[in-house]
């Protein structure tokens, strides 16, 4: 199986750039595309850094936002129940502010239409 990851590129790389140094200076030609590779590598390695440091930063955010959301969630049920106490719960003004006239969690079943009993 191949290594694609970033980090295992950027680690066959360093070994090149490593150990190609010792024999680099008897290979015609070379040093210009030696000095490339080294550039490329290092921006490289501060490129996926950069990428590293914001995925943390990422997480963290997402983290927040959830918790904010949560929260929010928390606020708007509160809300909720003081204005269904206030205006009551089958006060069609409810749905104008779109909150449920009442809570589907909490609702109940509505009993069973009786059958009339049949006539012989």
């Amino acid at each position: 199986m191949k290594d694609r990851s970033n980090a295992d590129k950027l680690n066959k790389w360093q070994i090149l750039i490593e150990n190609i140094q010792e024999v680099l200076p008897s290979i015609p030609g070379a040093d210009p595309w030696y000095a490339e590779i080294t550039q490329t590598v290092s921006s490289f390695r501060a490129t996926q850094e950069k990428v590293q440091m914001l995925r943390g930063q990422l997480l963290e955010a997402v983290i927040a936002r959830n918790q904010q959301g949560r929260e929010t969630q928390r606020s708007i049920r509160r809300l909720a129940a003081t204005a269904r106490a206030h205006f009551g719960f089958d006060n069609p003004l409810l749905e104008t502010f779109n909150i449920r006239s009442e809570h589907r969690a909490r609702r109940g079943r509505k009993p069973a239409a009786k059958k009339p009993a049949p006539q012989a």
